[in-house]
């Protein structure tokens, strides 16, 4: 039985790590990747700090497409502010396929 997560990969196997979200940052030992394997990472803070102009420029355009209606972001669920815990419970539960939007 392996002992990470990182000894189920094939040879030539890769591990692609976006964000950090809960805050929580993973200690990777090196012999994992020693295998012939990769871990590739990405974060959008990091990505702003290296690359400001083209973070601000990209994000502009994002938000034009959003304004626009070009593009959408899906809703998983609306729940009413006085229901909130209810929308804790589904973030918490991981079950959230896109937003939980909470409406007064």
């Amino acid at each position: 039985m392996p002992s990470t997560r990182f000894e189920v990969l094939a040879p030539y196997g890769r591990i692609m790590i976006n964000g950090a979200a809960t805050g929580e940052l993973v200690s990777v030992p090196v012999t994992s990747i020693f295998g012939l394997s990769s871990i590739a990472g990405f974060n959008l803070t990091a990505w702003r700090m290296t690359r400001p102009a083209q973070a601000r420029a990209e994000m502009d355009e994002l938000a034009e497409l959003f304004a626009t209606g070009k593009m959408t972001s899906a809703v998983h669920a609306t729940v009413s502010l006085e229901a909130g815990a209810e929308a804790h419970r589904l973030l918490d539960q991981r079950s959230v396929l896109g937003r939980a939007l909470l409406q007064p």
